[in-house]
């Protein structure tokens, strides 16, 4: 009984450790557009955004520097 509770504290640590990564890996690229459209708010219009990926997050990425730059 011991064994098979710490086994499942394991994997659910295991499991809560993944969703912090995955978590964070969709965060940090609209988190840093938020930055960019609050710098572009306060006048700053060199503010740019790196296109990290291809995926939704990335398309969004890619409008909003277009945007930025025309």
């Amino acid at each position: 009984l011991i064994r098979m509770l710490l086994s499942m504290v394991v994997f659910i640590g295991i499991g809560v450790g993944i969703s912090i990564l995955v978590a964070k890996r969709f965060t940090r690229p609209i988190l840093d557009m938020v930055s960019s459209a609050r710098r572009i708010k306060d006048g700053d219009l060199t503010a740019s955004i790196s296109v990290d990926s291809d995926n939704e997050i990335g398309i969004l990425q890619s409008a909003f520097s277009d945007m930025v730059i025309s």
